[in-house]
């Protein structure tokens, strides 16, 4: 399954169709992971419906692999449009075949020389340029990186990536109106949180709407703290279906606490303090998660 217009994969699904001559008493439902991709496109993990890691390599510039970290399950998909033959070591992009190990393909362009000096060439800079069917290069998502990689760029993809999948665990796991990533997420910043205390609406931190009166205000210090501590309870709440709060405590400072030591008419002053431990409630009706917030640490 792809992104609509393109050769971004999004899932892997994985299962036995359903004929006419099949017994559906044994069938079973499909297997169903998600790609994890770079600002191009390209594979980087892949992780299942709980987040964790089936799949996962490391690249050189064009596109071999360096390092097979993670092979529970198999994926020949490499840059957008290229499939891995594992007979030749060659990707089939589309229109020609592609050598990584050279970073030219193996035939020239079909559209002869106004292609340009070098008939095999893949792209001018893998690092921002893409080639879907094999036949013009393009630059790669602008909206995402104009064609360029800034240093701290595998920081940021792997931000982004945690982020995917604390919305995937919200959309899966979460009730309709789960509130964890939106008013305690890392992009929430410390001064948002700060306002919820100290201004009369009590302001959402992601969308500015005013909110119920609060004392308290938290959020994660990242993607991945906010990812490790919903995922760990997910898991321990299948483990323990009747719990339905669960506190999390993890061996690093992952969230910070903002508080208002006043009263709502008078408020201030204020305190902020670091905590390695974050609360995880689901609605015992439903089994739905609502929300996970950093908590201060108990003594």
């Amino acid at each position: 399954m792809y992104e609509p217009g393109t050769f971004k994969p999004l899932a892997l699904i994985k299962g036995e169709a359903n004929t006419p001559d099949s017994d559906a008493s044994n069938t079973t439902a499909p297997e169903i992971y998600y790609y994890q991709l770079d600002h191009l496109g390209t594979p980087q993990e892949i992780t299942d419906a709980l987040g964790h890691t089936v799949w996962s390599v490391q690249y050189r510039a064009y596109g071999n692999v360096l390092k097979q970290e993670v092979e529970e399950i198999h994926s020949p998909l490499r840059f957008q449009g290229q499939y891995y033959d594992v007979e030749t070591g060659l990707h089939y992009n589309r229109h020609r075949y592609y050598n990584p190990n050279t970073a030219a393909f193996l035939t020239l362009d079909p559209i002869g020389l106004a292609g340009g000096l070098n008939n095999y060439q893949y792209v001018p800079n893998p690092t921002g340029w893409i080639d879907p069917l094999g036949l013009a290069n393009k630059k790669g998502d602008e909206l995402c990186c104009g064609g360029d990689v800034p240093d701290s760029a595998g920081q940021k993809i792997s931000e982004a990536g945690y982020l995917q999948r604390i919305e995937r665990l919200e959309s899966i796991y979460g009730s309709p109106n789960v509130h964890s990533l939106e008013k305690h997420g890392a992009e929430t910043t410390g001064m948002k949180q700060y306002r919820r205390v100290q201004q009369e609406h009590y302001p959402n931190p992601t969308t500015g709407a005013p909110g119920n009166k609060t004392k308290t205000a938290s959020k994660f210090l990242t993607n991945k703290d906010h990812y490790e501590a919903i995922r760990s309870a997910i898991l321990q709440r299948k483990a323990n279906p009747e719990i339905n709060d669960f506190d999390i405590v993890m061996d690093r400072n992952i969230g910070v606490n903002i508080k208002n030591l006043g009263s709502h008419k008078n408020r201030g002053p204020y305190s902020a303090d670091y905590t390695n431990t974050a609360w995880v409630r689901f609605d015992p009706n439903t089994g739905k998660m609502f929300t996970a917030f950093p908590i201060p640490e108990k003594k």
